[in-house]
């Protein structure tokens, strides 16, 4: 079993699976007449691949599950029949010689079998180095032929959140502008933190604190890299380069998949014709003469569609919108909260309290409504009224957050009518709907759907005794629920690597992260162990150590009390389990609560002036960096310690918290969404200038 594993994590397979790669070998003649269309070949050529590579990881999972299976009989066995054992002694308080002798020999024989295992594995594992790779965790969906190599194409399996290591030792910036550059930021926060608490930032002891702060940094970013990373860094960003000049190169779009975790390489001509259908499907946008649209498409989907997503980041109303959409959303939450599910583990809570209040027969049904293109539908005008109608009813004193609901209305008006950007060189605004990228624009679509039935809005319903909805998949089984985790056909094993130059304890809070989601969301104790399995292969295939999957995986076991659903799955553990992490709330639940007890406290102590933030903290954040950096945050937390944590030190009370910043990842390095900033200039047009005016006036 350990052999199997180990075999997902350096991804080397038995010499048997090498028969699936020949399966194909008269597609791929086939494919190379000429007769075909370089795109439609790149895009041939890359299916069989993804299937063969999801058969593969399929049967792995079958021999590790059998394996697992075959272990845990073996192990009731070896319980059952040292209890026989014991059982001969008839109850006696102290077990005969004989017997206990027998028993010692049996514990040692089994010690001397395992230890042998032991040995011969590492032998066995130490021949996997120089095997061939056969299954990766993810691979880019091709639709376009590129001039890219087989080489540089699997280094998209990275993911888009993947960070190549040590960017900074490769930059075209010299070396004392990064230095200074990070200083400067970080001088920046403790002055700040010094100043807030009546501290001089120029007095002799603070001069001192920060010349040793830049001799750290200058020390440390001059220091060489090991001998292992320098290699692998300096690959990686000469593979990135190499990657991006090719792209230049080629016609070919380049997205991260909608609802995934992969990229998606695409004809620029198929994006391009696909993006105005879409337009002139929806009938809601116009050219005009600065936010940008770009698109992510859908390849699960049948012809490839794509999802319109407005970048206003900068755009002119985008202020506006984040502020409306913190005073409005407190209020909707509270409002809907009856009737809304936060996320998917609040939907299985609901559930089995729908189960437990006897309302689960053996004839119920469960019906699910999907909206098809919802933010592009709704009209703008009747959706205003409808936020109209919905302050009126629910605010104090026609006041949300002591703002009045006609500056509320104007503003809201202002985001709507602003939603312009620039797309293949042309400007347009959008007359219909909202713009999906808008912080507003979700809370305005359920605002109006609540409130107001369309017929122009599309909803497909189904309705089964199974249905998937919010990642999970529920049954009902003659009146038995079931609930498990759902994963979509097309979703790939894909997670954050373990390589990717991110702090450790990231890594870790992932592996504790899916076995909590797991707990909560599956209902079935050998439910959970399939999903359990899927974590762990999904942890190996990219990259994480079996030791580190092993000590984390027996780490969440202890602090739950259920070490034992590692060798048997008893039912009555696990329920026990999966009822206690299911009633602890997850973080979106605590932030929605969190903001929906605020604005009730708003209501009955109405807030006067700015709010203070926390003083007796100082946040600092630096680049991380694998290498001579990683040690740069316990020497700067000593630093802090030398010069301001002395007896008598107002600062003896200030906590001093140290955060990271991350390079580029693979989605910012590779992704270009955004037009030539010549494009984006003028991001206001004539029309906003006037409305934003009149406002004022």
């Amino acid at each position: 079993m350990t052999i199997l594993k180990q075999r997902i994590y350096t991804r080397r397979l038995p010499t048997s699976f090498q028969l699936l790669d020949h399966s194909i070998d008269n597609i791929e003649q086939m494919l190379k007449r000429p007769a075909f269309d370089r795109d439609k070949r790149a895009t041939l050529l890359s299916r069989p691949f993804k299937t063969i590579t999801q058969f593969k990881y399929d049967l792995m999972v079958l021999a590790i599950t059998t394996a697992e299976e075959t272990v845990r009989c073996h192990t009731k066995i070896i319980v059952d029949e040292k209890k026989k054992l014991v059982d001969t002694a008839h109850g006696q308080v102290s077990l005969p010689k004989p017997l206990v002798e027998l028993m010692n020999t049996v514990a040692a024989r089994q010690s001397n079998i395992l230890q042998r295992h032991e040995l011969i594995l590492k032998q066995k594992l130490s021949v996997f180095d120089d095997a061939p790779i056969h299954i990766l965790p993810s691979s880019p969906i091709t639709e376009a032929a590129s001039s890219l190599s087989s080489k540089q194409l699997s280094f998209f399996t990275n993911g888009p959140k993947y960070i190549a290591p040590c960017q900074n030792r490769f930059s075209y910036q010299p070396v004392d502008i990064i230095i200074n550059k990070e200083y400067e930021n970080i001088i920046q926060c403790f002055k700040i933190g010094l100043s807030d608490n009546c501290v001089s930032t120029s007095d002799q002891r603070a001069k001192y604190f920060f010349a040793d702060i830049e001799h750290l940094l200058r020390r440390l970013y001059t220091t060489p890299l090991p001998h292992k990373l320098q290699i692998r860094a300096q690959y990686e960003q000469r593979m990135i380069r190499s990657i991006q000049h090719g792209l230049r190169q080629s016609a070919v779009v380049i997205r991260k998949i909608d609802k995934s975790k992969g990229f998606h390489l695409g004809s620029a001509d198929d994006y391009h014709r696909k993006a105005l259908e879409y337009m002139q499907k929806t009938n809601a946008y116009e050219e005009i003469s600065s936010a940008h649209l770009y698109f992510i498409p859908k390849p699960y989907k049948v012809n490839t569609p794509l999802r319109p997503i407005v970048s206003s980041i900068q755009a002119a109303a985008t202020g506006v919108s984040h502020f409306l959409d913190k005073i409005i959303r407190p209020l909707y939450d509270r409002v809907a909260k009856p009737t809304t599910f936060s996320n998917d583990i609040d939907f299985v809570r609901q559930l089995e309290q729908f189960r437990d209040e006897g309302r689960l027969l053996p004839t119920t049904l469960f019906i699910t409504f999907d909206v098809t293109d919802l933010y592009t539908m709704i009209p703008r005008d009747r959706t205003l009224a409808a936020l109209g109608c919905f302050l009126d009813r629910y605010s104090t004193e026609d006041k949300i957050s002591d703002m009045t609901i006609d500056t509320i209305m104007k503003m809201a008006r202002l985001v709507i009518n602003t939603n312009c950007f620039a797309f293949e060189n042309k400007y347009y605004r959008q007359i219909r709907g909202g713009a999906m990228g808008s912080p507003l624009t979700m809370t305005l679509a359920n605002i109006y759907i609540a409130a107001k039935k369309d017929e122009n809005i599309r909803i497909t319903q189904s309705m089964s005794t199974t249905v998937e909805f919010l990642d999970v998949l529920v049954t009902s089984d003659r009146g038995q629920l079931k609930t498990t985790v759902y994963h979509k056909p097309a979703a790939e094993p894909y997670i954050l690597p373990y390589l990717s130059e991110h702090p450790r304890h990231i890594n870790c809070n992932i592996a504790k992260g899916a076995l909590i989601r797991a707990t909560r969301l599956c209902s079935d104790v050998q439910d959970f162990d399939t999903e359990r399995l899927c974590i762990e292969l999904t942890l190996l295939l990219n990259g994480y150590p079996l030791k580190f999957i092993n000590y984390h995986f027996k780490q969440f076991f202890q602090q739950h009390n259920a070490m034992s659903l590692l060798e048997q799955l008893d039912k009555k553990i696990y329920q026990g389990l999966h009822k206690t992490s299911l009633a602890q709330l997850s973080r979106r639940e605590r932030q929605k609560n969190k903001r929906i007890l605020n604005y009730e406290d708003s209501l009955k102590q109405p807030h006067q002036g700015p709010r203070d933030w926390n003083k007796k903290m100082i946040t600092v954040h630096f680049t991380f960096e694998s290498g001579p950096m990683l040690q740069f945050k316990l020497e700067l937390r000593r630093l802090w310690e030398k010069y301001y944590l002395y007896k008598g030190s107002p600062m003896n009370n200030v906590c001093l918290q140290i955060g990271t910043l991350t390079d580029k990842s693979l989605s910012q390095l590779f992704i270009k969404k955004k037009p030539p900033k010549r494009k984006l200039n003028n991001v206001i047009s004539e029309e906003a200038s006037t409305t934003i005016t009149n406002m004022i006036s």
